[in-house]
């Protein structure tokens, strides 16, 4: 199976759901650790629809987070439609997509657009650190509903 999960701009909720399903980070994370991952607060609009795979689960499922905009029932019905149009793509019961975005807050929102679209890392970088660290609680939440009903073998 396939665990994909997104958010606006697939650099600060949806990685760090996706590091935490992949347990690179866990609920006792600081603000160093997030700094660490790869792909916290480093991603640009240019990335949206992309897939970045972040590891495996412990039961094979391949994790990955994606940044969408708001376009993600674009991307979703372009997907079901290339796998219903064609035949050699039989994915679409194996894909799960998770919408980390009710976990965001307004901490994510101002730091990731002062450090992502404005340029301006110095400044939003260190609100997005403080409120994924305050949103930690509710993204530890999902993962574990997702890793619940998705993470055994069916």
């Amino acid at each position: 199976m396939i665990i994909v999960y997104h958010c606006y701009g697939g650099t600060h909720s949806s990685v760090t759901a996706a590091s935490l399903h992949t347990k690179k980070i866990n609920l006792h994370s600081r603000g160093e650790d997030l700094l660490a991952l790869p792909l916290f607060d480093r991603l640009t609009a240019a990335a949206w629809g992309r897939l970045f795979y972040h590891g495996s689960d412990e039961w094979g499922n391949r994790i990955y987070s994606l940044g969408r905009g708001n376009r993600f029932l674009m991307i979703y019905n372009f997907y079901k439609s290339l796998c219903l149009e064609t035949p050699a793509i039989t994915l679409l019961e194996d894909i799960v997509f998770i919408d980390t975005l009710p976990c965001v807050n307004i901490s994510m929102r101002v730091g990731g657009f002062l450090s992502r679209y404005l340029g301006l890392a110095f400044l939003g970088r260190p609100l997005c650190v403080k409120g994924t660290l305050r949103a930690l609680p509710s993204i530890i939440e999902l993962v574990e509903k997702v890793r619940n009903n998705y993470g055994r073998k069916r």
